[in-house]
Parts: C-alpha cells; structure tokens; sequence
C-alpha cells in the first residue's frame, strides 16, 4: 500500500467533503494534533483514524482512499448521505425501512472487511 498515496487522497477527501482533522478531532473526540499528524506529516496512519475517517465520510469509497482505485464517492444507492436517507425516511412514524437499513450495515461492513484486509497485506 502507497502510504503518500493514501495521505494524498485523505486530504482531497477532507477537503473535497469540507472536513478538516480538526473539525474531526472536534466531531469524535480525538486528539487533533495526532491526527494532525497522521494526515498531513510522516507519522504513519493509523487503522484507528482510517476508520474515523470511514465514519466520518461514509459516502467516500474505501477502495478509491487505500487503493486508488474507482471513484472517490461511492455510487451505491446504499450509501448513507442526508439526500437519501430524508429521502427514504417514512413520514408517518419518522423512520427507515428496514431493508434500506441492512443495505447501509451490509455496506459498511464489506468496506470495513476491505480495509482489514489490505491492512493485513
């Protein structure tokens, strides 16, 4: 794995999403300086912030930030961004279909098996 390549793309990530290591470290309660430091010095990234940043940006695809591979964002219909869950949010009891739900977690979950495994590489 390209480790600049990988600081590359989280900082066109961030900055692409409006998102800032301090406005991250703020949002999760992280020490900002360290994460300072994982993205924009040559401290190594840790699996803690890559998963932060997962979080963080859900619609950004795992595979474009440690592979460069694809698109940044994600073209899943899956994927959880204001526009579509307001979208699928059903009006008389305030909720998710549940189906739409499973295909968020089942999402989340092979980018999360993705990221384990090009780290274990």
């Amino acid at each position: 794995m390209d480790e600049i390549g990988v600081k590359n793309r989280l900082r066109t990530a961030l900055e692409a999403y409006n998102e800032n290591p301090t406005s991250l470290a703020k949002k999760f309660g992280v020490n900002q300086k360290t994460l300072n430091n994982q993205i924009n010095s040559d401290t190594a990234v840790s699996l803690s912030t890559i998963l932060l940043i997962a979080e963080a940006l859900p619609e950004m695809s795992l595979e474009w930030l440690l592979r460069g591979r694809g698109d940044m964002s994600l073209a899943s219909a899956s994927v959880v961004n204001s526009h579509n869950v307001n979208s699928k949010v059903n009006s008389d009891n305030n909720t998710l279909p549940e189906s739409f739900v499973r295909d968020m977690l089942a999402e989340k979950d092979r980018q999360i098996q993705t990221l384990l495994e090009i780290l274990k590489k």
